[in-house]
């Protein structure tokens, strides 16, 4: 019997809108953001709400900004 050559799994625009819609889904039911890295800094201690407010200011522009500075102490 002859074995069969697997495919390598591709990633289509299909699965990318999928994902998408999932994570818009989770954060706006969740109200929570995912792997927003500064956050998790902030969680684990590694920097304190100063500097969060800082990177916050940054990124001011974007959800992800107002999202940080409304993070509770």
């Amino acid at each position: 019997m002859a074995a069969v050559a697997k495919q390598p799994f591709e990633l289509t625009s299909i699965h990318w809108r999928g994902a998408a819609s999932f994570v818009q889904t989770f954060e706006t039911r969740q109200g929570m953001k995912v792997a927003c890295l500064e956050e998790i800094a902030f969680r684990l201690g590694f920097i304190d709400r100063d500097q969060l407010l800082i990177l916050a200011k940054l990124l001011e522009k974007s959800g992800c900004g107002k999202y940080l500075t409304e993070l509770p102490v």
